[in-house]
């Protein structure tokens, strides 16, 4: 039998070589075949269609308020409003937004959970204090993560 250095430079024969072979070709094999069913996972619970689709339907009015600068802020309370009854519908435990977050750390990844947190206390200072104005920029990247967030809850937004 032929022989060959290995890895670390030890002699090996063709027996455990071929072996090797076979092993690296059943996991091509396996790698092809997994493929296709990769990133579909999600991480964490998803929505029944049916209801997904009725969330989906309040997103165009959200999109609307992001047009005028008077409703902003509705633009960024009405799309928390809608991750939150989301987040309900996907039954994450809580009795509120704040709770339900809290219990959704591994469903969203980890830049994605932050962005949320920061939208939601964006969303409580404009509900809580008096006066408190919101740019276009900071609405609709509120906005914006808060339909990253539904995406990854099955909500077609």
């Amino acid at each position: 039998m032929a022989e060959y250095r290995g890895k670390k430079g030890k002699k090996q024969n063709s027996e455990s070589s071929e072996a090797v072979i076979v092993e690296a070709i059943l996991r091509g094999i396996w790698t092809i075949i997994s493929f296709p069913f990769r990133g579909k996972a999600s991480r964490g619970p998803r929505i029944a269609p049916a209801i997904a689709s009725q969330l989906a339907s309040h997103w165009p009015d959200i999109e609307t308020h992001l047009h005028a600068q008077q409703t902003l802020a509705l633009a960024v309370s009405d799309a928390d409003k809608l991750l939150d009854a989301a987040m309900q519908a996907a039954s994450i435990p809580g009795k509120n937004m704040g709770e339900r977050l809290m219990q959704a750390k591994n469903i969203f990844g980890k830049d994605l959970y932050q962005r949320i947190w920061d939208a939601h206390k964006l969303r409580n200072t404009l509900a809580h204090e008096m006066g408190t104005q919101v740019s276009s920029v900071e609405a609709s990247f509120a906005v914006s993560t808060f339909r990253s967030a539904l995406r990854e809850l099955g909500v077609p937004v």
